[in-house]
């Protein structure tokens, strides 16, 4: 009686090339937004674990928003902050350009939300 072989696609196996490359690429974006100490580690463990699915993962769970650089340090900071995560200088607004978001207050008056 012949025995069975198994044998498994390239799909079915993660190398560790695989993981380590999912290392890499989720290191640069935990390092450029704001995670907490506990989440970079959580998340660099998952990298080796599962590899480029994690990486999926990592990138369809959370909204990344925008940057822009900091009038008082440079650093690319995140927009939707109102101080700068590096060195703590308050966003300053945009100043008014015609678009901005407008509603009517308590007493019916159009007010301006920018």
């Amino acid at each position: 009686m012949p025995h069975a072989t198994c044998r498994q696609t390239p799909c079915q196996i993660l190398s560790p090339r695989d993981a380590l490359l999912a290392l890499l690429f989720s290191d640069r974006r935990l390092r450029k937004y704001p995670f907490s100490r506990s989440e970079k580690i959580a998340w660099r463990f998952l990298m080796l674990l599962m590899g480029p699915g994690a990486l999926l993962a990592l990138y369809a769970l959370y909204d990344w928003p925008a940057k822009e650089p900091c009038p008082a340090c440079g650093k690319m900071r995140v927009v939707n902050r109102e101080n700068c995560e590096f060195c703590g200088a308050p966003f300053t607004p945009p100043a008014p350009t015609g678009k901005e978001i407008f509603e009517k207050d308590e007493a019916g008056r159009m007010k301006c939300e920018g």
